[in-house]
């Protein structure tokens, strides 16, 4: 999926003015062409891509980690199932933390750039393949008008990028 960011900003730099009214009609252009892009795609991404490519993250650097599905049965209590079923199971308990009803939540603002732009740094560094954590972190800096990838301070600071897998092991484990 292409990086819409530099295109919203040369629209946004072209207005006349950057009133709400006229950001929220560049980016509702630009959501109806993601929406219209996503459902063509054939087949549709399956829901448990983005998890695959966070277990092979922790797998390049010799760690195993719980799938979405195994971390949501242990914490809430529920059977395991498809990620839809089980996020039904906690909603019907009563259980559900609130979503995001605004796409500036901290869900948002906070687990794209800390979340999912960090295991595509971690994924580069170890030569995986993410294209499903990319197009998603495109996707939410399209939809949203951030520019996620730079707004994580963190990774310009720690300079993970001119490491090797071995030698950011070592930098987290003191060796």
């Amino acid at each position: 999926m292409a990086d819409y960011y530099p295109l919203l900003a040369r629209a946004l730099d072209a207005l006349p003015d950057r009133s709400p009214a006229l950001r929220r009609a560049v980016y509702d252009r630009a959501r109806s062409a993601l929406i219209a892009q996503l459902r063509s795609l054939d087949p549709p991404v399956p829901e448990a891509d983005i998890d695959l490519e966070r277990q092979a993250i922790a797998r390049a650097y010799g760690l195993e980690v719980r799938s979405i599905q195994e971390h949501t049965h242990l914490s809430y209590h529920v059977p395991l199932g498809s990620y839809a079923e089980m996020a039904a199971a906690i909603d019907a308990g009563g259980g559900s933390p609130l979503g995001p009803v605004t796409l500036e939540h901290r869900y948002l603002l906070e687990d794209v750039p800390y979340g999912l732009v960090f295991y595509e740094a971690l994924a580069a560094i170890a030569g995986v393949a993410v294209p499903n954590i990319s197009a998603s972190i495109t996707l939410f800096s399209t939809v949203s008008g951030h520019d996620f990838r730079n707004e994580n301070l963190l990774l310009r600071e720690l300079a993970l990028d001119r490491l090797s897998p071995s030698g950011l092991l070592a930098r987290c484990t003191g060796g």
